[in-house]
């Protein structure tokens, strides 16, 4: 799951190069450039981007497509705040903090000397842990071997019998949610299901 979640952020890495900004000019550019996306305004993020970013974005749309790409990966939207700029060789950096609901992420925000976005990328990301309520029993997988590791066992109310799911995790030290840049969907599927009448078994891997 995590790899899963690698893989989609490195797509994200590359879409995100090929951003407009609102104006090089002013010491909140950046934050100004992510208010537009923010708003809405795709088309006129397309107008204030340099040739080479038009050539790969095409249209307005493919910032639409762009910008719904960082809500689905990091949450809603909560703002952006320009710490800063750095010139060279006839472009401005903008280092970029963006709120996000699952996440904070630092973008690097470039322009060219005429005010038009040169590129853009992510230089920084600091997720916001999804909390899950735990309840349930806590058994113990292995118990009393070298790797014995905790799973939570949650069923449903009334008096069964019920079926059983059990979620195994993927590759890498994953926790019982298998969190990861700010998701639990192994809690979120424990969740789900108990509530229609399906128990769970999740566990803490021991690698964690």
């Amino acid at each position: 799951m995590k790899k899963f979640f690698l893989l989609a952020l490195a797509a994200l890495l590359l879409t995100t190069a090929i951003l407009a900004p609102a104006s090089a000019s002013g010491a909140d550019a950046g934050a100004a450039f992510m208010e537009l996306l923010a708003g809405g305004a795709y088309a006129e993020a397309f107008d204030r981007s340099d040739d080479a970013m038009r050539g790969a974005v095409m249209s307005a749309e493919g910032y639409a497509a762009m910008w719904q790409g960082l809500l689905l990966q990091f949450g809603e939207y909560e703002g952006a705040q320009d710490l800063g700029a750095s010139e060279a060789g006839g472009y401005a950096t903008h280092d970029v903090q963006a709120s996000f609901a699952r996440a904070r992420v630092r973008f690097d925000v470039i322009f060219n000397s005429e005010g038009k976005l040169a590129g853009m990328r992510v230089t920084a990301l600091e997720a916001r842990e999804a909390e899950r309520e735990q309840t349930g029993e806590v058994v113990l997988l292995r118990a009393g071997a070298q790797d014995e590791t905790e799973a939570l066992l949650t069923v449903p109310e009334g008096p069964g019998p019920f079926p059983v799911v059990i979620l195994l995790s993927g590759s890498g030290p994953n926790d019982r949610d298998e969190s990861a840049y700010g998701m639990a969907p192994f809690g979120d599927l424990a969740q789900g299901l108990t509530a229609r009448g399906v128990a769970t078994l999740r566990y803490d891997k021991y690698t964690l």
